[in-house]
Formats: structure tokens, sequence, C-alpha cells
């Protein structure tokens, strides 16, 4: 070991540290492929872990993850009263949404009317005086 921690690796070091490096990333990469699909299970699994531990723990979720990836067991097990209060989020959704545009285009006609008063009040001043 040399005293100094900043010298330059040799060839041999450096070779050595390239093979390391490849090794660790084509394991990552085997790790990674092999989870493909498998993102549910994979987080349900993390979340098994973190349940013990006081912090780090996620709150619960729903198969939100699994419908996403169109895994069959998600579409057959659908809980009916989740269905549907998701169907009435949806519907407040669009409710709120068209209310948003009535008040935006009422907040628009009322501009235009304070527009045209006060118009017709400074021409009444200007042709009065």
């Amino acid at each position: 070991m040399y005293a100094d921690k900043n010298r330059p690796l040799t060839l041999f070091e450096q070779k050595n540290e390239m093979e390391l490096e490849r090794e660790r990333k084509k394991v990552d990469d085997l790790n990674y492929k092999s989870r493909a699909g498998d993102v549910a299970t994979w987080i349900t699994e993390i979340e098994k872990q973190r349940n013990n531990r006081a912090f780090g723990a996620h709150l619960p979720h729903t198969n939100v993850t699994r419908e996403k990836i169109n895994k069959e067991y998600a579409r057959r097990i659908v809980d009916e009263k989740t269905k549907s209060y998701h169907e009435d989020l949806g519907l407040q959704l669009e409710e709120r949404y068209r209310s948003d545009k009535l008040h935006k285009l009422k907040d628009d006609v009322a501009g235009i009317e304070h527009t045209r008063k006060w118009d017709d009040w400074v021409k009444y001043l200007i042709f009065r005086f």
C-alpha cells in the first residue's frame, strides 16, 4: 500500500477496476431484466420488508400498479365499491371542470359588460363637459 491514496493507478489496477465495474453492471442488468413485468410483486415484497420498520414504510396501496401492467389477477379481483367510488370521483371531476368553465365564461362576460359600461361613462363625461 502506498501512503498517497491519490497516486495514479497502474494499467493492471485500471484493468481490474474496469472488469469489476463490467461485472457489476452485468449483474445489475440481469437483475433488472429478470424483474421485468413483475413490478407489482416487487413493490409488494419491498412493502412487506418495510412494514417491520418504523420509518420509511409506505402507506398501503391499491392494485393500480397491477392494473397498469395488465396482470390478469388484478382484473379478476375488482372491488365493486372501489370501482363505483372511482367512477363517482370521475363524474365529480367532469362536473367540476364544466363548472369552472362556466364560471370563467361568466367572468369573461362580466368583464366585457364592465368595460362597456366604463366606456359609456367616459363618453358621457367627455361629451358633457
